[in-house]
């Protein structure tokens, strides 16, 4: 995943919570509603105007109870699931919030989707572009 400050001013205090979802083809991700445990809460450096950064986010599963905050550990795809997508019956989303502080401490968030495939064909995307937003804050 890559953050990019786009703005004139440094983006302070940054956090990520981010998840990775296997959606059926035709199907949009669920954007949190049956993913209670972040994949990925990534505290990010300090972006400079025009800067990036580059973190890894992978999939994730609960460690026990699935609760917020719980623990997680690692769920690559099986056999079957990457099966899945050579076949092009389904595609990966990761989709999440990054908040930040700009230099006159006001908090800001944004909300990212990207998604993947491993075939061509028609996949249902639409969701993910419309999910991509960012807060209506208009800087003085």
């Amino acid at each position: 995943m890559r953050l990019t400050n786009l703005g004139n001013t440094t983006a302070k205090k940054i956090v990520a919570d981010m998840y990775v979802e296997l959606v059926r083809k035709f199907q949009a991700p669920t954007f949190f509603h049956t993913a209670p445990t972040p994949s990925i809460h990534y505290i990010a450096p300090d972006l400079l105007p025009k800067d990036t950064h580059d973190f890894s986010v992978k999939r994730q599963r609960a460690k026990g109870e699935v609760r917020e905050g719980g623990e997680t550990e690692p769920s690559p795809l099986t056999e079957r699931e990457f099966n899945d997508l050579k076949a092009g019956t389904v595609y990966i989303a990761v989709f999440g919030k990054v908040g930040y502080q700009d230099v006159y401490h006001i908090l800001h968030w944004s909300t990212i989707c990207n998604w993947r495939i491993l075939s061509a064909g028609q996949y249902n995307s639409e969701s993910c572009a419309k999910y991509d937003t960012e807060d209506e804050y208009d800087e003085p």
